[in-house]
């Protein structure tokens, strides 16, 4: 009995993980295995993951005045409106994010999916 309670009090400290298929966006070229990117959970109006998103404002305002219909803005908005699909693991609860309804995270990608700590 008492390994037990040892085993259960361990898994408790390690924190619960949870594994969910779900979409993601990552504005950069390439995600390679291995790489970490700083990333937000959206529950609202969409629960998706967004990741490298303040990477993308800078190269827009790096550019300076565009319009909406620019090349840029299109590229980002196809981005948002067709996010890839992957196996999401969550473990721990994330941090306080300065967007809205989003939790901040620092993802992992692997050959299962992507993890998130």
């Amino acid at each position: 009995m008492k390994r037990l309670t040892t085993i259960l009090l361990v898994l408790f400290a390690v924190g619960c993980s949870k594994v969910e298929n779900m979409p993601v966006v990552y504005f950069t070229d390439a995600w390679d295995i291995g790489q970490v990117k700083e990333c937000q959970s959206q529950e609202k109006p969409n629960r998706r993951l967004v990741c490298s998103q303040s990477d993308q404002m800078v190269r827009l305002l790096a550019l300076g005045p565009y319009s909406a219909n620019s090349p840029q803005v299109n590229q980002f908005r196809d981005l948002l409106n067709n996010p890839k699909t992957f196996a999401v693991t969550f473990k721990g609860s994330g941090g306080s994010s300065i967007y809205k309804d989003c939790t901040d995270w620092k993802c992992r990608k692997t050959v299962d999916g992507i993890s998130c700590e």
